[in-house]
């Protein structure tokens, strides 16, 4: 049973705020400069697609829409600017340790010119899912992030 949206939404309001970010975990900065991950990609303009493409499949396969969303690891924003163009959640919380991450994920979404009204950004670590309420979600998403996790049963089993 997932937790109603109203009650998610209260408790994440009710968080406190770092960095203007909703903090759920310590935040932890990438092992390397946030702002030259993207030299890995050879082309950035297909930068939605990824996350476009997720919500179609999703939505193709009648999942369940109605709990909010939840990114782990957005770093760049590669999966979270498709996310929340295309957005059929309540809301889409996109999340990453790192606060400098969350503000290259949010200045890219700006860059397409649209602001997502469901996105939401939090400071989380992917191993402290265990923080937010029990059976909240309709989607636990990741891009590129699972080898972060220490735990990967106990990641799985807090996703479950």
């Amino acid at each position: 049973m997932t937790l109603p949206f109203a009650s998610f939404d209260s408790w994440f309001a009710a968080r406190p705020t770092n960095a203007g970010f909703t903090q759920i975990s310590q935040e932890r900065s990438y092992a390397f400069v946030e702002e030259d991950y993207d030299k890995q990609y050879n082309n950035l303009d297909d930068y939605p697609a990824e996350g476009v493409g997720l919500c179609r499949v999703l939505q193709r396969h009648n999942v369940d829409l109605n709990g909010p969303a939840l990114e782990i690891g957005c770093g760049t924003g590669k999966l979270t600017s498709g996310m929340a163009l295309e957005c059929p959640w309540p809301y889409l919380i996109a999340t990453d340790p790192s606060p400098a991450f969350l503000r290259i994920t949010s200045k890219r979404l700006a860059s397409l010119g649209r602001k997502p009204e469901k996105l939401r950004y939090a400071i989380l670590r992917g191993d402290d899912l265990h923080l937010l309420p029990e059976a909240s979600l309709s989607l636990v998403s990741m891009r590129s992030t699972l080898h972060h996790i220490l735990d990967v049963e106990a990641f799985i089993a807090s996703c479950a």
